[in-house]
């Protein structure tokens, strides 16, 4: 497999869904800063910024298992969410030279704006047997795949951009 997914949901200190290319090359993403072009309706480009955060999130934990990408996954979040135990995790296991294996696929992501500077988003998603390979390619955790698990991420807007501040798990899925 060339990506991975982390099924960040249920527990953080559970498993992790992931993949398995190796390399520090950084992951090109688009911004987090709400745009700079007027809006219409203020709650619809929030709603779109936070929809963005997710969109990049599940992007890098299908992406490579790179330091880099730990550090971009760390840099979608507040500094105090215990959800920066993914990013940590990211960055242990590719300096051990170990990689995540898995996809995780999002089904649907519905943001709702709390006001100018919170929202939160349900992200309902899907995701394969995963966990993590030794560089010799062997597994050393795996774990079965789910499908219609659920998040809750809360977002605050943190020096003009939004930042995931919280996750919360709302339903482990179905084994697939």
């Amino acid at each position: 497999m060339h990506g991975r997914g982390v099924a960040v949901a249920c527990a953080l200190a559970a498993v992790f869904a992931a993949g398995c290319s190796s390399g520090d090359k950084p992951v090109a993403l688009p911004s987090l800063s709400p745009s700079s072009s007027p809006s219409a309706n203020p709650s619809t480009a929030i709603a779109a910024s936070v929809t963005a955060v997710v969109r990049i999130y599940y992007s890098l934990l299908n992406s490579p298992t790179t330091v880099a990408n730990g550090q971009a996954l760390a840099a979608l979040m507040t500094s105090n969410c215990t959800c920066r135990r993914v990013a940590t995790s990211t960055i242990d296991v590719a300096k051990k030279h170990q990689t995540y294996f898995g996809l995780t696929k999002v089904v649907s992501i519905t943001p709702v704006v709390d006001g100018p500077t919170v929202a939160d988003a349900l992200v309902e998603y899907n995701y394969g047997d995963s966990g993590i390979k030794d560089s010799q390619g062997h597994v050393i955790s795996r774990s079965p795949g789910r499908h219609g698990s659920k998040l809750l991420f809360y977002f605050s807007l943190v020096g003009g951009s939004w930042r995931i501040s919280q996750v919360r798990s709302i339903s482990n899925g179905q084994p697939t």
